[in-house]
């Protein structure tokens, strides 16, 4: 990787605040703070000068990446974590002091670049490891399609590829190495940006997104706002650009590449959708869209049950049955469910009965289109790190679960691999459980193990 993570989340901000015509000479730890105006330019020069032994370790860890050059650039940036909580400890005597417009942005900017990293040393140490960890990874990591005795490909390449190659193949074997790279350091970087959001909580802000939305000249809400105002604005061009776009894909690639998209909620546009694929032959559906809300039963909304049981149930039903002829014989169905489908759930009532029914309708379905060779089965998931699962996964999650942890994302997909393939031809109608044993254990017995 050209550009270190750190560098990206922390030395955006610094670089802001610096002049770039101060000098190179290391400055004193000891920092004037008779007036706002010097403590500003002894401030800038301090950090000016940590700035370039940053971006030298970073420089030399891009270039050779080995356990000594990861550290080095950890302490690089340990250095001047501490110096910029140093420097904002400092800055705060001038709060409510009047001082000139170019002199309050930069004590500003000065306490906001200590917002991305937590107070307590230890944590910020930990957050430095990381970026320089994640780093070293990103840039010697290597994905082998063919096995380790294959061709393998580095990121920049990878990505070279994804940009460059219009081979369909290529392209898919390019896009599931940058995926299958970039996702084995998942934990890694959520752990990086729970510290940021922390460090940006530390300095009063809702997370790190509020506080990079503070340098503007307005609230970060109203930055949101704003910034949705001038989307919807753009949006229909967008739109018109997506549509091309995908007009060209499918002229380009013909039926390898179909890229559509839609509001499973909405009726309407499911018919686009079918009426997109009217003339396009499927080896297979994978039904994988899905919702989910948190509410307590006292609270449970109707609408938001409705739209979950359209996206998570009625969606899928009506795109096997409005696709059902395109389906090849031979062909295969795979609707994604999850294990609440198998148990009483509380606060994801909605969730449960639209995956407990999901699991019932590919049973129906199987029988149905059985005698085309169709064949349709369902997969229950456990506990999957994705997006959606972010608020709704508890904490104990991966000590309830034998294996001790949570499913990746393409743990699931290697299981809808197989049976969309020839190696499941005489599987339908079951449900494949992957939740790593999750639903094997009696935890009231667990629980009495322990005592």
């Amino acid at each position: 990787m050209k550009r270190s993570l750190v560098l990206l989340s922390l030395l955006v901000l610094l670089m802001a605040a610096c002049n770039s015509n101060q000098p190179s000479a290391s400055g004193s730890s000891t920092i004037n703070t008779a007036s706002p105006e010097q403590f500003v330019a002894e401030a800038e020069k301090r950090l000016f000068d940590l700035s370039l032994k940053t971006s030298r370790a970073d420089w030399v860890q891009a270039n050779f990446i080995t356990e000594d050059t990861e550290a080095l650039s950890a302490d690089a940036y340990k250095d001047y974590l501490a110096a910029v909580g140093e420097l904002t400890e400092a800055a705060r005597k001038f709060d409510g002091q009047k001082v000139s417009d170019d002199v309050a942005r930069k004590l500003k900017l000065l306490k906001l670049a200590a917002g991305a990293a937590p107070k307590d040393a230890k944590e910020r140490e930990e957050l430095t490891k990381l970026g320089a960890a994640m780093n070293s990874a990103f840039g010697a990591g290597k994905y082998c399609p063919d096995g380790e005795k294959g061709k393998c490909f580095n990121l920049d390449e990878l990505s070279e590829t994804l940009a460059k190659n219009r081979n369909a193949d290529e392209l898919k074997k390019a896009w599931l190495g940058w995926h299958t790279l970039a996702g084995a350091h998942r934990d890694q970087y959520a752990r990086f940006v729970e510290l940021q959001n922390k460090g940006a909580r530390d300095m009063g802000f809702k997370d790190a997104g509020a506080m990079w939305k503070s340098n503007y000249d307005m609230e970060p809400d109203a930055f949101a706002a704003e910034m949705e105002r001038l989307w919807l604005q753009v949006k229909p061009l967008y739109d018109s650009l997506h549509t091309y776009a995908r007009k060209q894909l499918i002229k380009k690639y013909g039926d390898k590449v179909a890229v559509l998209q839609a509001n499973l909620a909405d009726s309407e546009q499911i018919k686009q959708i079918v009426e997109q694929l009217k003339n396009v032959q499927l080896d297979g559906i994978v039904n994988n869209a899905g919702i989910v809300y948190l509410t307590k039963w006292d609270e449970l909304n109707f609408d938001e049950w409705d739209e979950t049981l359209a996206v998570n149930l009625t969606a899928p039903v009506k795109l096997v049955h409005s696709l059902r002829n395109n389906l090849k014989n031979g062909g295969a169905v795979v609707n994604i469910a999850s294990v609440d489908g198998f148990v009483a759930t509380f606060d994801t009532v909605a969730y449960a009965a639209s995956k407990a029914a999901l699991i019932s309708v590919t049973k129906s379905l199987a029988a149905i289109l059985g005698s085309r060779g169709i064949r349709v089965n369902t997969i229950a998931p456990g506990w999957v790190e994705t997006e959606m699962t972010a608020d709704t996964m508890p904490d104990e999650s991966k000590e309830l679960t034998p294996l001790k942890r949570n499913a990746k994302p393409e743990e699931v997909a290697n299981v809808a691999s197989f049976l969309l393939s020839e190696q499941s031809s005489f599987v339908s109608g079951t449900t494949v459980t992957v939740d790593g044993g999750l639903t094997v254990v009696d935890y009231t017995l667990y629980k009495e193990s322990e005592r």
